[in-house]
This record gives structure tokens, sequence and C-alpha cells, in this order.
């Protein structure tokens, strides 16, 4: 008869000072991507119908436009750099009761 194997050993992983090393640095490099890089602000936002983009507005230029989707027209303004929904055919009318978007 092979002989029957004793119970495995515990693993217990030893720490090398290499280990440490590499991370503190990956902790301090993701640490510093938050801090130097820059947020980026959009130039523009998309308006989709039905899943699909249909216009590109520049954000940086004041303007209305209107768009007719599945359930009737909707209007939206931009300003200033904010974009928001002026009119709306949809009956609860959540999007014209929201804040303009930044």
């Amino acid at each position: 008869m092979p002989p029957v194997p004793g119970p495995a050993a515990p693993l217990s992983p030893k720490l090398t000072p290499w280990d440490v090393s590499a991370t503190v640095i990956l902790c301090a490099c993701i640490a510093a991507s938050f801090i130097v890089l820059p947020g980026t602000e959009g130039s523009a936002v998309l308006v989709g119908v039905a899943g699909r983009t249909v216009e590109k507005l520049d954000i940086h230029e004041n303007r209305e436009a209107t768009f007719r989707g599945e359930k009737g027209d909707m209007k939206v303004e931009v300003r200033d750099g904010r974009v928001r929904v002026v009119e709306a055919d949809c009956p609860n009318r959540i999007c014209v009761r929201r804040n303009p978007a930044d």
C-alpha cells in the first residue's frame, strides 16, 4: 500500500521587502493619479433617440434645439455650459423639472 499523505502544511506567505516596497509604490501611484491628473470637462452633449445619437451639441454655444422622440417632441436648451430640457411631450415631465446638467 502506498503511504497516506499527512495533512497539508498551512500556507503562510512571507512578505519580502520587495513585496512591501511594491505595495507602497503602487498605492502612492494610485493616490497621485487622483491628485495630479486633472478632471476632464466635457465639451459636448450627445442627444440620443431610440438608442442612437441624432445630434452632438457644443456646450459652449448657447442654443435651443427640438428633437422628435418615440413619445413626442423634446426641446433642449444649452446655455452657459449647462444643458436642460425646456419642454417635453411626455406625460410626467420629470426631465423638465430637473436642474440643468453641467
